[in-house]
């Protein structure tokens, strides 16, 4: 009989514990928080992340310049709350919106622009743009954070980061290659067991900083089409945009002195176009193969007309060629 009762009680002390555990996990999960969400990134906006390496920094407000929703999504101020439609732009800094000129930085940005353009009553945009972002950490982002939307179409811009040196390959969040993993990852990264699984194997890993690129062009590709094929699984329409750079024929001032310090790991400007170059190539080819509109926007940015990057940016457009890349992708939409 006290055998009975002790094991009863132990049972009743388990069942405690994981229904302590389940409720506490469910909390922490609803309630968009997480631990290891700490530590500014750059800039002030920006907090490092377990899950997606690093994120806009939720509920931030940049002195009026900007504001960062709870999802760590830059609000879309003309956005209206429900639409037909969700559009998200996935990207970097161009997409985030970013110009630097004399006086920089300023903060346009397309998702805006096209929100602008388009019929408030059939679209309602949301810029999931981040600063620094590669393919990598939009394929992490779009599994834990987008798809979560619902969205009936994102557009994507990315490309020019994933080729720059890493100061930390910890972050890259690649894609796991065990199905299990990326299980737990996708469905449960928003978890305190989850984000603490991750957060030991980040640290367990040498830090590489500055060795290698964050993404090679082999996997440039592969984060991308996984991330065409995640959404499609999904019921999605991708849109994939082009991602030029000032061309050197482009009127403006670039320092070329400055490029050894600028930690892109090329000696000159010739240099940074040819590495440039195949992840362009490569954003061409798998809308090829995977049948995927791919919005070109490099005729009007680099036309001398048009003036679309500043005379100081060259990564960068302008606010003007901002204008011109909502204007391209509200003509595929269907807007004005």
């Amino acid at each position: 009989m006290r055998s009975k009762g002790y094991l009863q009680n132990l049972s009743l002390v388990f069942f405690s514990v994981f229904l302590t555990y389940f409720v506490v996990e469910i909390v922490y999960s609803l309630s968009g928080y997480s631990v290891y969400r700490r530590g500014k990134a750059v800039f002030q906006w920006l907090v490092y992340d377990s899950i997606q390496g690093w994120m806009n920094l939720p509920h931030y407000n940049h002195d009026g310049n900007f504001r960062i929703d709870r999802n760590g999504f830059r609000i879309v101020e003309r956005a209206p709350v429900l639409a037909d439609q969700t559009i998200v732009c996935l990207g970097d800094s161009g997409t985030f919106g970013f110009w630097a000129d004399g006086t920089w930085p300023r903060f346009p940005n397309f998702p805006d622009k096209l929100q602008e353009s388009l019929d408030a009553r059939t679209y309602r945009i949301v810029n999931a743009g981040v600063i620094g972002y590669t393919s990598s950490h939009i394929l992490r982002q779009y599994m834990v954070r987008v798809r979560k939307l619902k969205p009936h179409t994102i557009v994507i811009r990315i490309g020019f980061n994933d080729h720059s040196p890493s100061w930390d390959i910890r972050r890259a969040v690649r894609d796991p290659d065990s199905s299990f993993k990326r299980f737990l990852i996708y469905s449960m990264g928003s978890t305190f067991t989850v984000q603490t699984a991750v957060t030991l194997k980040q640290i367990g890993e040498p830090d590489r900083a500055m060795e290698i690129p964050w993404n090679t062009i082999s996997q440039f590709k592969e984060n991308l089409t996984r991330l065409v094929d995640y959404a499609r699984a999904d019921g999605v329409r991708v849109v994939l945009l082009d991602y030029p750079i000032r061309p050197p024929a482009f009127p403006g001032r670039v320092d070329q002195s400055k490029f050894p310090t600028m930690g892109w790991g090329v000696r000159d400007y010739q240099s940074l176009l040819e590495l440039h170059r195949p992840y362009t190539e490569a954003i061409r080819e798998i809308a090829q193969v995977k049948q995927v509109p791919l919005i070109e926007t490099a005729p009007e940015l680099e036309s001398r007309q048009q003036e679309g990057f500043s005379e100081t940016d060259i990564v960068h457009p302008n606010e003007k060629g901002y204008s011109l890349i909502a204007k391209a992708v509200a003509r595929f939409l269907g807007g004005r």
